[in-house]
């Protein structure tokens, strides 16, 4: 093992991908790791809120869409496996009424799609979008001291058969039954919120033990079609084109860790003392704090 100066470790590495919230150290962390050099874990140097508390919040798209980019550039999938893996996260959202979520799913497949371009674009207008995204699924919450029902669970299959008989009839009963609305969902610990286990309730209220009031979830035939529907559309794209949209990540990765972009992208003045182009204060790369 060769340790390299820091100043070194960085030209040879290049700078990280302008894809800040979640993503950007696992992606520098495989590239110095494919380098060779040593990487040291330093527990407690960061906190922040576990990602287990945020049930249905806007982190999951810059997730999804940066962890697609790693994974063209370090860790390519051929495009029909990439596409049966994005349909089972998908569903995951889908089959547990969590449908925001799912819209930034499919969010994130789209702008990834759309291929390196999506870097270049003004973050705070793609953050900006998010939320108004989120006025289409608006959340609901269930006050604690307000006793939810509890209802049993349907049991955990056993087999693979288990599993793809209870998936289709999942699938099937969201398609075809009509939605119902009660006034008291019914109350489940956040550990079942999993969709072999709900599958044939239509709303669930979901004990976090950290939040005053809880997060509801509710069965929507509507956008249930909407999301799914979208979603193979997407998926379709996925399997075409997968291959040549991994390609052209891979292809710009050296551009979107250079110096030079770098410099551009936060309007900085370029090293040869040349103008550089400036971001407008209003476009600044850095998302709203949150």
């Amino acid at each position: 093992m060769v340790l390299r100066p820091v100043a070194r470790l960085l030209d040879e590495a290049g700078l990280p991908l302008p894809c800040f919230i979640r993503g950007d150290d696992v992606e520098y962390g495989v590239r110095l790791h494919e380098m060779g050099a040593p990487i040291v874990g330093l527990p407690g140097a960061i906190w922040h809120e576990p990602f287990y508390t945020k049930l249905n919040g806007w982190q999951l798209y810059y997730e999804t869409r940066n962890m697609l980019v790693a994974a063209a550039i370090h860790f390519p999938r051929h495009r029909l496996r990439l596409s049966v893996l994005l349909l089972k996260r998908l569903l995951i959202y889908l089959l547990t009424y969590r449908y925001y979520s799912a819209a930034l799913v499919l969010r994130a497949i789209e702008d990834y799609l759309k291929g390196p371009s999506v870097y270049e674009t003004q973050p705070q207008a793609i953050h900006a979008s998010l939320d108004r995204d989120k006025t289409k699924f608006p959340p609901e919450e269930f006050a604690r001291e307000q006793v939810a029902r509890e209802r049993r669970l349907l049991r955990d299959p056993k087999r693979l058969p288990g599993f793809v008989f209870r998936i289709v009839w999942a699938i099937l009963r969201n398609w075809i039954m009509p939605s119902r609305r009660t006034l008291v969902p019914v109350r489940i610990e956040s550990r079942d919120l999993v969709w072999f286990r709900v599958a044939w309730l239509d709303q669930v209220v979901v004990e976090t033990h950290w939040d005053a009031r809880l997060p509801v979830f509710r069965r929507s035939r509507t956008a249930f079609r909407e999301l799914l529907a979208r979603g193979v559309h997407l998926l379709i794209r996925v399997a075409r084109d997968g291959d040549a949209v991994a390609r052209s990540w891979r292809q710009a990765h050296p551009r979107l860790t250079g110096e030079q972009f770098w410099r551009r992208y936060l309007g900085l003045q370029s090293r040869s003392n040349e103008s550089a182009v400036r971001i407008p204060e209003e476009a600044s790369p850095m998302p709203p704090t949150v």
